[in-house]
C-alpha cells in the first residue's frame, strides 16, 4: 500500500526509505525531504515522522517549515488510503506527533480521526498488533483526545487479552488519564486487569515500571480490586528491597495504594527504607535511580497518612528534605505534606513554622481548595496563630479573561474559614448559616465555578449548539441569551453569573451567606455588563435560603427562569437536610422549560460514601440529567477520577417521569392549547388541554378519558400527580334518545312517508325553482329545511 502513490517506482521510494532509516539527527531527515519530499508515500512520510520523534529524545520544540509540509503530506496520504491505510503507519505517526508536540490542529485531528474509524471497524481492529494499539491508544490520550475516547476504550477492552505487560501498562495508563465515560473506562480497565492477571508467566513477569503504572492507573480509574492489588504487593515488595524501583515508581505504587486505602505492611516497609536511605545525609535526596523531586515526596507522605501508618523515621527524613527545598514545593505538594503532618501527628515545629511563612509567600498561587485544606492542616498540626490570622485577613483581586467578553472580569475575594466573629455594630454572624460547620467558603472563588464560567463564555450563541442539541431536550434548548432569564444559586462571587449577564441574560446570581452577599454585590457592580450600566436591570443579587417555598416571588421573578446556574454547591459537610432544601429549591425554580446547569469538582473516588453521586442520585428520580463530554471543558480539568470537573444537565423529567410538556401537558406562562395525539386509535381526533399559568394546588380542567385508552389515563395521572394538580372530569354530555317510528293504518313508516312527498314535491318544482331569484330561492330552502 502507498509503495506508488505518484507514479514513482517503488525502488525509488524503497531507496528513500533507506536514506531516512539512517538519519538519527533533526537535520539529516529535514536533509532528505527538501530533495524528495514530493515522492513521498505514506511508509516515506510515517518513517521520516518516526525518525523525527526519535531524534527530539523528549525535548520539546516547535515545528519548522518542514515539519509541517510532512504533516500535511502525510495527511493526505492517510485520508487518500482511507480504510486501506495500514495499522503501522497509524500508530507511528501518532506516535511521532506525541514526540514532537505537535500542537491541536486539523492536520492533527484528520490522524486522531483516522485512528478512531480504524480500532472502531470490526474488520480492520485484528489486525492491529499488540504494539501498534498499545501506541495509538497511548498517543491518543497524550495528544488530549477525549472526544470519542470511548472508542479507543472499547478497543483495549476487546484486544486486552492479546497484550504483553508492557502494552498493558500503556493502555492502562492512557484508560485512566483521558477518560470520557466512568462506566466505559471501568470496563475496559477490568479487561485490562483481568489480562495482567492471565498474562503468560503471570503478575511476576512484569517489571518494576509496569507494576507501578497499572496499580497506579487502577486506582485512578477507580477499578478497586483489593485482592490483585494485594498480590501486586507481594510482587513488588521483594523488588523494592533490591532497588529495582525509580524514585517515580515507588512513589506511584505507594500513591495507589493510598488511595484506595490498603495497607500492605511489607510494601509500606521496603518502600520506607528505600526513601530514608536516598534521603540520608550525604545523598542530596538521590536514590539507586534518580532524585526525590517534592511532588514524589508529597505523595509518599500523603499515602503513608491515608494508610495510617506512622514511620518516623520516613516522615522527619520527608520533614527535613522539604524544609530544605521549601522554594522548590508547589502550593499542592507543601499542603499535602503539611496535612499528613498533621494526620500522623508528627512533632516537627520548626518545619511548620517554615511552611506557614512560605504559604503566605505563596498565597497568589494558592487556589482556594487548597489554601483551605492548608489552614485547616496547619491549624491541626499546631501552627502559629498569627500567621493563620494572617492569611484569614488577605484580600485578593482575581482577574479572569474569557472570549467573547471585551473586558477582564475582576472579582474581590477573601481567605475562606470559619465563621466570623460577633459584630456588635450590626448584631450580625458572618458564614455561612446552612453549614454545619459554619465555615464562609463563598469568599473564594472555586475551581467548579471557573469551569462553569468559563464553558459559558463560550456559548454565546446560546445553549443550543456545539454537542448541545444530541443532550437537551428541544424545549429546552436556549437559542437567544437576551430573552432568557437565569439565576444563579450559592453564587459565592459570581463569576458565571456575570458571564451569563455579558451575553444579554437577565440575572440574578443568589447566596445565603451574608458575608459573601457583601463580596457578591461588590463584584456584580463592578462588572456590570455596558448595556446595564444605566438601568442595573441585567445584573443584581440577592439572598436566597434553600428550601424557601416563595422563592420566585422573593427574587422578584414574573416566571419561573430559563436557566438556573449552580457550582460547587454540593459537598461532603453538607448533611441530607440541606441536600433536600436544595433539591426543594431546584424544583421550585424549574418549570418544563427550565435547564439547570450544575459543575462539580469530583472530590472522592467514585462510590465513595461521602461521593456526590448520593446528591445526584437523589435528583434522578425528579430531574432527567446527562453530563457534559470532557473534551469540551476547560483542558486543565478534562480529567477523569478526583480532582476532576463534571458538568451536569439537569430537566424536569418527560414521558414516564413528570414534566407536562413530555407527557402530553403544556404548562406555559400564558395559556396555550396542546394537541395531545392518541397513540392506540391513528383515526381518532386529536384532543386539547388547556391550562393558564398553573402552579402547585391549582385545579386543571381535563376531558374524562376513555376507558379503551388506558395508557393514556394513567401518563395523565402521572404528570397531574407529579405537579400536585387536581383533576375535575366534566359530566358526559347526555346523547339524545333515537325517535321511535310510527306506523299508519296501512303498515307505513309515517316518518319514510313524509321525506317521499317531500322529495317528490322538490322534484316536481325543480323548474320553477330554476328560475327563481337566489334570496327567494333560499328562503324556499329554508322553509323546506324547516
Amino acid at each position: 500500500i502507498g509503495m506508488s502513490w505518484k507514479g514513482k517506482s517503488v525502488q525509488g521510494n524503497v531507496a528513500i526509505n533507506q536514506k531516512l532509516v539512517q538519519c538519527w539527527y533533526t537535520k539529516d531527515v529535514i536533509d532528505v525531504l527538501k530533495v524528495h519530499l514530493d515522492e513521498f508515500n505514506l511508509i516515506n512520510c510515517t518513517t521520516a515522522l518516526h525518525r523525527l520523534g526519535k531524534a527530539t529524545k523528549g525535548a520539546p520544540q516547535q515545528l519548522g517549515q518542514w515539519e509541517q509540509k510532512l504533516l500535511e503530506h502525510t495527511v493526505e496520504h492517510v485520508q487518500s488510503a482511507g480504510d486501506r491505510c495500514p495499522p503501522q503507519n497509524l500508530a507511528n505517526a501518532l506516535w511521532a506527533c506525541e514526540k514532537l508536540h505537535v500542537k491541536d490542529g486539523k492536520e492533527l485531528q484528520a490522524l486522531l480521526g483516522a485512528a478512531r474509524e480504524a480500532v472502531s471497524d470490526t474488520k480492520r481492529l485484528p489486525k492491529f498488533t499488540g504494539q501498534q494499539l498499545a501506541n495509538v491508544i497511548w498517543a491518543a490520550s497524550k495528544l488530549g483526545a477525549t472526544r470519542d475516547f470511548g472508542a479507543f476504550e472499547t478497543a483495549a477492552a476487546k484486544r486486552a487479552k492479546d497484550l504483553n505487560g508492557q502494552e498493558l501498562s500503556m493502555v492502562a495508563w492512557a484508560l485512566s488519564t483521558s477518560s470520557s465515560n466512568e462506566s466505559a473506562t471501568k470496563a475496559a480497565m477490568g479487561a485490562v486487569v483481568t489480562a495482567t492477571k492471565h498474562i503468560p508467566g503471570g503478575v511476576e513477569t512484569l517489571v518494576a515500571q509496569q507494576l507501578s503504572t497499572i496499580s497506579w492507573a487502577m486506582s485512578k480509574a477507580g477499578c478497586h480490586d483489593v485482592q490483585f492489588l494485594k498480590e501486586i504487593a507481594r510482587v513488588a515488595h521483594p523488588r523494592v528491597t533490591a532497588g529495582q524501583f525509580n524514585c517515580q515508581d515507588l512513589a506511584n505504587i505507594v500513591w495507589a495504594f493510598g488511595r484506595v486505602e490498603v495497607l500492605s505492611e511489607d510494601l509500606f516497609e521496603s518502600v520506607a527504607k528505600q526513601v530514608k536511605n536516598a534521603l540520608s545525609a550525604g545523598n542530596q535526596g538521590r536514590g539507586s535511580n534518580g532524585r526525590f523531586s517534592p511532588q514524589h515526596l508529597s505523595m509518599i507522605a500523603w499515602a503513608f497518612a491515608k494508610v495510617n501508618m506512622k514511620h518516623l523515621p520516613l516522615m522527619n527524613a520527608i520533614v527535613n528534605e522539604s524544609q530544605d527545598r521549601l522554594r522548590e514545593i508547589s502550593p499542592r505538594d507543601l499542603t499535602d505534606i503539611v496535612w499528613s503532618v498533621a494526620q500522623l501527628k508528627v512533632k516537627c515545629p520548626k518545619f511548620i513554622s517554615a511552611a506557614g511563612e512560605q504559604s503566605v509567600k505563596l498565597l497568589d498561587r494558592f487556589n482556594s481548595q487548597e489554601l483551605m485544606r492548608f489552614m485547616a492542616a496547619f491549624k491541626r498540626a499546631g501552627g502559629e496563630t498569627g500567621v493563620h490570622s494572617k492569611l484569614m485577613a488577605v484580600q485578593r483581586e482575581l482577574q479572569y479573561e474569557f472570549p467573547g467578553i471585551e473586558k477582564p472580569i475582576v472579582l474581590a475575594s477573601e481567605t475562606p474559614g470559619e465563621r466570623l466573629k460577633h459584630d456588635q455594630r450590626n448584631k450580625e454572624i458572618g458564614g455561612d448559616p446552612q453549614r454545619s460547620d459554619g465555615r464562609a467558603t463563598g469568599v473564594a472563588l472555586w475551581e467548579a465555578s471557573f469551569v462553569l464560567a468559563e464553558w459559558l463564555a463560550r456559548q454565546k450563541g446560546g445553549l443550543w449548539d456545539s454537542d448541545l442539541p444530541s443532550l437537551l431536550p428541544r424545549r429546552c434548548r436556549l437559542r437567544d441569551w437576551t430573552k432568557a432569564s437565569v439565576v444563579e444559586l450559592g453564587a459565592g462571587l459570581g463569576l458565571p453569573s456575570i458571564v451569563a449577564s455579558h451575553h444579554g441574560a437577565t440575572v440574578v446570581a443568589t447566596d445565603g451567606d451574608s458575608t459573601v452577599l457583601r463580596l457578591l454585590k461588590t463584584n456584580v457592580e463592578r462588572n456590570l455588563p455596558k448595556a446595564a450600566r444605566g438601568a442595573k436591570k441585567l445584573l443584581r443579587a440577592s439572598q436566597l435560603l434553600w428550601g424557601d417555598s416563595d422563592a420566585i416571588t422573593k427574587l422578584g421573578l414574573k416566571g419561573r427562569p430559563d436557566v438556573v446556574l449552580a457550582a460547587d454547591v454540593v459537598y461532603a459537610s453538607s448533611s441530607e437536610e440541606l441536600s433536600t432544601k436544595l433539591i426543594d429549591t431546584m424544583l421550585n425554580l424549574s418549570g418544563p422549560n427550565t435547564l439547570l446547569i450544575m459543575s462539580n469538582i469530583m472530590r472522592f473516588p467514585h462510590g465513595h460514601k461521602q461521593g456526590e453521586e448520593g446528591f445526584f442520585d437523589a435528583c434522578a428520580k425528579r430531574f432527567d440529567i446527562c453530563s457534559l463530554p470532557r473534551h469540551v471543558l476547560h483542558s486543565d480539568f478534562q480529567r477523569s477520577g478526583v480532582g476532576g470537573c463534571s458538568v451536569r444537565l439537569l430537566w424536569r423529567k418527560g414521558k414516564g417521569g413528570a414534566t407536562p410538556t413530555e407527557a402530553g401537558t403544556a404548562f406555559q406562562k400564558t395559556s396555550k392549547k396542546v394537541k395531545v395525539k392518541k397513540r392506540k386509535s391513528p383515526k381518532a381526533s386529536a384532543r386539547t388541554l388547556e391550562v393558564a399559568s398553573p402552579s402547585p394546588g391549582d385545579r386543571v380542567l381535563a376531558p374524562k378519558p376513555r376507558k379503551s385508552k388506558q395508557r393514556a389515563r394513567l401518563e395523565r395521572g402521572q404528570v397531574l400527580a407529579e405537579n400536585n394538580l387536581e383533576e375535575i372530569v366534566p359530566k358526559p354530555k347526555k346523547r339524545k334518545k333515537a325517535k321511535k317510528h310510527v306506523s299508519n293504518a296501512m303498515g307505513e313508516d309515517i316518518g319514510q312517508t313524509k321525506r317521499k312527498q317531500r322529495q317528490s314535491s322538490g322534484s316536481d318544482d325543480l323548474a320553477s325553482a330554476k328560475s327563481m331569484p337566489p334570496r327567494q330561492k333560499n328562503a324556499k330552502r329554508r322553509k323546506r329545511n324547516a
